[in-house]
């Protein structure tokens, strides 16, 4: 239809309508999807290999939980020592990617420094 128009038939699909009907039914299928994996749970607890394994993961969620979170906080406590250690060089690297006149970043001699300091800073 945009064709015929005269307008553009190939834009980006972020610049979609939000109501789109493409957008909507892969929402749709994916809903569908997500439902028919949970129907399949279901069946598998027939199973006399996986059932007794559903039962069992099932009982251990409260151990799986407590282990993901100490496993959060461990990796919580060394990205917050990294942090510690290079925020020092966040600025050097900061100052060398704006080093143009007003301040302007120098995407194409210090690419690496331009992307680099933005983790720490």
């Amino acid at each position: 239809r945009e064709y015929w128009n005269g307008g553009n038939p190939w834009y980006p699909r972020d610049q979609w309508d939000a109501y789109d009907p493409m957008l909507l039914s892969e929402g749709a299928f994916a809903a569908g999807m997500i439902f028919s994996f949970l129907k399949l749970v279901h069946i598998f607890s027939v199973n006399p290999h996986l059932g007794p394994l559903q039962i069992s993961l099932g009982r251990m969620i409260i151990d799986i939980i407590k282990f993901f979170f100490i496993y959060t906080l461990v990796l919580f406590a060394f990205g917050c020592g990294m942090n510690q250690l290079m925020w020092y060089y966040a600025d050097l690297e900061k100052n060398k990617c704006y080093h143009l006149p007003n301040g302007l970043p120098d995407f194409d001699n210090q690419e690496k420094a331009c992307s680099i300091w933005r983790r720490f800073a």
